[in-house]
């Protein structure tokens, strides 16, 4: 089977290095193996509503360089969660360039309840470094508002890859604001953020979680070295603003701590100060290393925000999106490849008294190769009776609640926020799976997480 080589020197038998024009070689029996399956990249999942001004969300933008995939075969997928309960007329959302290119379309039909569709025809990655983002279109006039988009994502779909990068999202939850409806494409923008972290005064500000919710949007995650074979970059992704009223002030930093040790990863640090509007949105990324890091511990990303005059100016900043990229080798994966699928994100399950509580975000489980093991991985605390979340799965259809909770995934949590993971699952190719939390028996209880994930984990090939 031919396989794309990027330079045509990567990985080949010495007879064949000394051919400079070799683009293409064909592999018997995929010597060591090489990885095909999903990769899911999550853009975000402050709800976003259509309004009188087409929209490119750029705040949430996916920077993606196609030099970080190798393989015989890469194409991309959107896929969009959103409501039109309310609306009078169809909608459509696209998938865009930075430019302006449009890659991919999605329609939803008025009148129907969230719902998760995928571009009906998949794309491929543009040459070179390229930003990837949701267009929500103008709507009609007198019926705006009435699209709800609740989650946007790519599947980076690859077929015998000698290199992959994967996202692992660790801050990406969360209904703290909305995008559309502030008048225009900038404010937009600035106003799509799931956390904020504000200048807590008393003394020198110090790294923490969000200051009106605390740590309930915070995801733990445990990195284990071992399950990514040839490493060969770690990137650290914070994106997010400064708001500034009525002078412009102050500075936020992002960074990567291990919350099993309490410290910093101090070469994942990241700041962006405040230029006089509170319609920038900055993009920071940081490089680190193995060596940086403890493998097995638990990670969590962390805030907090400078700002001198906080009681002139009432400042904070926003956070749109956290993220962990990790490019590998896989041209000889001999190590159990794990992926981050993230399910989707909700704050405070519990009113009223009773009522169960379903994900809004939906994620349909792509194939994997045989052997692939799934477990279900959430963090959370809770002060509910019952303090249970488990995944449901309601089969092919991409919208509803109906289905059968998988009961080897249920995750007990308490009063103090852990992580939780189950054991190997048997879920099923092409099924969407949502998340389920057992209704509080009393009004005021809650069961409160930021976002689960599916972790995957892919065999070694041979």
């Amino acid at each position: 089977m031919p396989v794309r080589l990027s330079t045509p020197f990567k990985n080949l038998p010495g007879d064949l290095k000394r051919d400079s024009r070799v683009q293409f070689i064909r592999v018997i029996g995929a010597p060591n193996g090489m990885f095909s399956g999903a990769l899911p990249y999550v853009m975000g999942e402050a709800p976003l509503f259509d309004d009188d001004i087409t929209t490119d969300y750029f705040a949430e933008a996916l920077v993606i360089n196609s030099a970080d995939f190798e393989a015989e075969a890469i194409t991309v997928r959107g896929a969009v969660v959103a409501d039109t309960s309310t609306a009078a007329f169809d909608k459509t959302v696209d998938i865009v360039s930075e430019t302006g290119l449009i890659l991919g379309s999605i329609v939803f039909p008025k009148g129907q309840p969230f719902t998760l569709v995928e571009t009906a025809v998949s794309f491929n990655l543009l040459p070179g470094v390229h930003s990837y983002m949701l267009r929500l279109r103008k709507a009609v006039p007198g019926d705006e508002l009435t699209l709800n988009v609740e989650s946007r994502m790519l599947w980076i779909d690859v077929v015998n890859a000698s290199q992959i990068k994967a996202q692992v999202a660790v801050l990406i939850g969360g209904d703290l604001s909305t995008g559309g409806g502030a008048g225009s494409v900038a404010l937009n923008n600035y106003f799509d953020y799931c956390s904020q972290r504000n200048y807590a005064g008393g003394g020198p500000p110090v790294f923490g979680y969000d200051s009106l919710t605390g740590s309930f949007y915070y995801s733990l995650v445990k990195l284990d070295q071992s399950k990514f074979d040839k490493v060969l970059s770690w990137e650290y992704e914070a994106i997010g603003s400064v708001l500034d009223v009525p002078t412009p002030h102050g500075t936020s930093r992002a960074a990567l701590f291990d919350a099993t040790l309490n410290s910093e990863i101090a070469a994942t640090e990241v700041f962006w100060t405040s230029v006089g509007t509170p319609s920038t949105v900055f993009r920071r990324v940081a490089n680190f290393g193995n060596a940086d890091f403890v493998s097995g511990d638990e990670f969590e990303a962390r805030t907090k925000f400078e700002c001198p005059n906080e009681a002139v100016d009432c400042c904070h900043s926003t956070l749109v999106r956290i993220a962990i990229y990790v490019t590998l080798d896989t041209s000889q994966k001999s190590r159990a490849l794990q992926l981050f699928m993230k399910t989707g994100h909700f704050l405070a399950s519990g009113f009223p008294a009773g009522r169960q509580f379903y994900e809004g975000v939906r994620l349909k489980l792509p194939v994997y190769p045989a052997g692939t093991v799934f477990a279900f991985e959430d963090s959370a605390v809770s002060t509910a009776a019952v303090p249970q979340i488990r995944l449901r799965d309601v089969g092919l259809t991409d919208t509803g609640t109906a289905g059968a909770d998988d009961a080897a995934s249920v995750l007990t949590f308490g009063a103090v926020r852990s992580r939780q993971r189950s054991g190997a699952l048997a879920l099923t190719a092409n099924n969407r799976y949502i998340v389920h939390t057992t209704g509080p028996a009393l009004v005021g209880q809650r069961v409160r997480h930021p976002h689960g994930f599916i972790v995957v984990e892919i065999p070694p090939l041979p």
